[in-house]
């Protein structure tokens, strides 16, 4: 099983992608910054998305293996536009529910009207994680790196 696993290389490609994609952000996050946030590399968002690449570079690598009519690059294909689809609509309006209720929950805690117990209960909510989804251009670069990684691999590095 393990050997199955470790040598498959739309597994293998796909992980490398979706590897370097969130080291990518982590090394941007630490320029921005001046500090290193290792949550980066498990963090969904951001500039390039993550997801975007491990889809394109698997799609790219069945692809070469099994070709256009292939019903695995078929399902890949088709796999790829849902994730896509998920991380620049449902989980963009996600993001932006999240600031709003951040928000929300800052301006209850800022009322002065607001009652000890009801106070406690709002500071014991976690603040939300606003970055869950993607702009257009970071699912656009989270692809292109996919597919230049699985070429590099699959047909420079020969790999696969």
């Amino acid at each position: 099983m393990l050997r199955t696993v470790v040598s498959n290389p739309l597994i293998n490609i796909g992980v490398l992608s979706w590897l370097i994609a969130q080291l990518i952000k982590t090394i941007r996050f630490y320029i921005q910054n001046r500090f290193y946030n290792w949550h980066q590399m498990i963090a969904a968002g951001g500039m390039p998305s993550a997801h975007s690449a491990f889809v394109g570079s698997i799609v790219y690598t069945a692809w070469r293996l099994f070709g256009f009519s292939s019903p695995i690059f078929a399902v890949l294909t088709c796999f790829g536009c849902v994730v896509i689809y998920d991380a620049m609509g449902v989980r963009w309006a996600a993001g932006r529910h999240a600031e709003a209720i951040n928000i929300m929950k800052e301006c209850l805690l800022a009322d002065p009207a607001l009652t000890e117990g009801r106070k406690k209960n709002l500071l014991q909510i976690e603040e939300m994680d606003t970055s869950l989804g993607h702009r257009p251009r970071e699912v656009l670069a989270g692809l292109v790196l996919g597919v230049l990684i699985a070429f590099l691999c699959f047909d420079v590095f020969h790999l696969a």
